[in-house]
């Protein structure tokens, strides 16, 4: 992952869940595997971004990014709503 600051990653996250933001905020404090998720996920929202861009030679990766994008939001969502 880039160097990117805490609150552009979590401001991706947040996005995805706005109703949960204060407790994405401390899961992230407190949980080092939520940090790992959380970053996991903005790379794949970055990824995504990026071959959405490219004409159709991307396709397969939008959809492979499109699928791992879905399977984070999902271990996102069992975090927040444990």
């Amino acid at each position: 992952m880039l160097m990117n600051s805490v609150e552009d990653l979590l401001g991706v996250v947040k996005k995805k869940f706005p109703m949960h933001a204060s407790r994405i905020q401390q899961l992230y404090e407190e949980d080092k595997d939520f940090r790992a998720l959380c970053g996991d996920y903005f790379s794949c929202v970055q990824g995504l971004s990026k071959y959405k861009k490219l004409s159709t030679e991307g396709q397969q990766s939008v959809q492979d990014y499109e699928d791992a994008m879905s399977a984070l939001e999902k271990e996102l969502h069992d975090f927040i709503f444990e």
